[in-house]
C-alpha cells in the first residue's frame, strides 16, 4: 500500500471559507490516474491511497462523493472514499471499472465521518479497495461539502435605543 500525496491539485483545492457567512463550501478535485501513476513511480495497486482533498483543522465534513469523469483501463477497480477515521466512510466499493463517464458513487451516511469535527487537519482520500490488471488511465472527481467553523463571528447584542 502506498499513499500518494504529491499530486499538484491535492494541495490547491482548499481555501478559507467565507467565515462571516458560515456557509458550507463545495470542494472538488479531479484525480487523474495517469498523474497518480507518475507520482508514485511504480504501478498502482490494491490498497493504494490517493489524497484527494485537504481539509483544514476546525471543519465539519457534511458529505462527500465520487464521480467517474473518464473510464479507466483496469480489469477490476473498486474505490472507497473516506478519511483516516474510515477509509470508505463516504463511498464504499464503487465499481469504477464498470462505471460510465458521468456516473456517481453511492454516498453513505456514516456517522464516523459525517458531522465529525476535525480538530486537526485531515484529508479526504480515495483508496483502491480492489485493483487487478494495469491502471494507466482514467479520471474521477472527488467532492465534499465542508463547513469551516474557524473564526465564526459571534453575534452581538443590540443596545436598547441604538
Amino acid at each position: 500500500m502506498a499513499t500518494i500525496t504529491t499530486l499538484a491539485q491535492a494541495g490547491g483545492v482548499t481555501s478559507a471559507t467565507r467565515n462571516w457567512l458560515a456557509t458550507p463550501v463545495l470542494y472538488s478535485n479531479t484525480i487523474d490516474f495517469a498523474q497518480a501513476l507518475a507520482a508514485k513511480g511504480s504501478a498502482l495497486a490494491s490498497a493504494d491511497v490517493i489524497e484527494a482533498i485537504r481539509i483544514p483543522a476546525g471543519c465539519f465534513i457534511l458529505g462527500a462523493g465520487l464521480q467517474t469523469i473518464e473510464v479507466d483501463d483496469a480489469t477490476t477497480l473498486t474505490i472507497g472514499v473516506g478519511t483516516d477515521l474510515d477509509p470508505d466512510g463516504f463511498v464504499d466499493a464503487y465499481d469504477q471499472a464498470a462505471a460510465i463517464a458521468g456516473a456517481y458513487g453511492t454516498s453513505l451516511f456514516d456517522t464516523s465521518e459525517i458531522h465529525t469535527l476535525y480538530t486537526a487537519a485531515n484529508s479526504i482520500d480515495i483508496v483502491f479497495e480492489t485493483l487487478t490488471g494495469t491502471l494507466t488511465v482514467g479520471k474521477v472527481r472527488v467532492f465534499a461539502w465542508v463547513l469551516d467553523i474557524n473564526g465564526a463571528p459571534e453575534p452581538g447584542l443590540v443596545q436598547i435605543g441604538s
